[in-house]
Formats: C-alpha cells, structure tokens, sequence
C-alpha cells in the first residue's frame, strides 16, 4: 500500500501492517491478521469473506489511475488532438467509475447470499 494508505489508517486509529497479497488468507485463517482492506472484488476473488465476513463500508478511499505524458509530447500535439485526449481521458474516468459502481453492487448482494455482513461506518466521525 502507498505511505497515504498507511498515513490514512494510522490517523482513523486502526494500526496498518502491510503484507504480501499471497501471505493475507493463512494470516487471517491463523488470527495474525484480524481484518483487511480490499475492494468487495479482491474479496470476493481471494474469498477473504469465508474468513472474514464482517465487511465494513466506510467509502473511505477511492484509487485512481492517472493518465500521464511528458510536457514535451503534450505540447507537440495540436490543440484538437489535446482536446480530444482529454475528452477520451473525461469519458473513460465516468465509464471506469460508473462500471466499478455497478459491479460492487452485485458483488454487495452476492457477497451477501454467500454469508458476509456488511454495515456501514458513520464516515462523519472521520471528519471531525
């Protein structure tokens, strides 16, 4: 995880420890680890709510992919081509965000049938 992850969780009053993707079922299996932050995909992939059900939404991050280009590259283009760059970039960030939204509510209501609990945090407590 990034140090802003870290940073994050350390200043909500949980104590983050990272650990190797492959390493998190035995150490929630084994109780060396007693929750985990994923996506409801990762979890729901890895079955991490057979160990561990209790799956709390608290919306409090949101991971992005940034397109990137050099200033150099960026200036040679045309103003057309930097409009219609950014415009593609505008069009797959909406379709990214609104296709990620869908899933996580069918994978809320499958995760559900398949015995994870879900309840949601008073995200108004981190603010203060």
């Amino acid at each position: 995880p990034s140090q802003v992850t870290l940073d994050s969780f350390k200043a909500m009053g949980a104590n983050p420890a990272p650990l190797a993707w492959s390493e998190l079922p035995a150490a929630l299996q084994s109780g060396v680890f007693e929750g985990q932050e994923n996506p409801l995909a990762n979890i729901y992939g890895a079955k991490l709510h057979e160990l561990t059900p209790y799956i709390a939404r608290s919306n409090h991050k949101y991971e992005m992919t940034p397109v990137l280009a050099s200033k150099a590259w960026w200036n040679s283009l045309s103003t057309a081509d930097q409009r219609a760059i950014k415009g593609a970039a505008q069009a797959a960030s909406w379709y990214d965000r609104g296709s990620f939204l869908m899933k996580d509510s069918g994978l809320e209501k499958t995760l559900k049938a398949e015995g994870a609990k879900f309840n949601d945090v008073d995200i108004d407590a981190f603010k203060k």
